[in-house]
């Protein structure tokens, strides 16, 4: 899968802020800490700059979200909203109530 960094900003973090709460900190990466009613569910880092990630950044950006590669590719391209990847993280007791 390709993914560039405006892509993962936009399509796959830019569409969480609709059910969850995004803090980006700025460090020697980018890290979104992503929080659901208060509480931190997951962090997930991107390198500083443009231009495509790498397989092993996609990988971990993947495993810290806490999806297979294809949920991660329905995340960007729509399939998979953002109500979605909740209860996903729901089923799978990321996100207890």
């Amino acid at each position: 899968m390709e993914l560039n960094k405006k892509d993962f900003d936009t399509k796959i973090i830019g569409k969480l802020k609709g059910v969850f709460e995004i803090k980006e900190e700025k460090t020697h990466h980018i890290a979104f800490k992503i929080f659901y009613k208060g509480r931190q569910i997951t962090k997930t880092y991107r390198s500083h700059g443009g231009g495509e990630m790498t397989n092993n950044a996609i990988y971990g950006a993947r495993r810290q979200l806490f999806l297979t590669m294809p949920e991660l590719k329905n995340l960007k391209e729509c399939p998979l909203t953002a109500e979605g990847y909740k209860e996903l993280l729901k089923s799978r007791g990321e996100i207890k109530e």
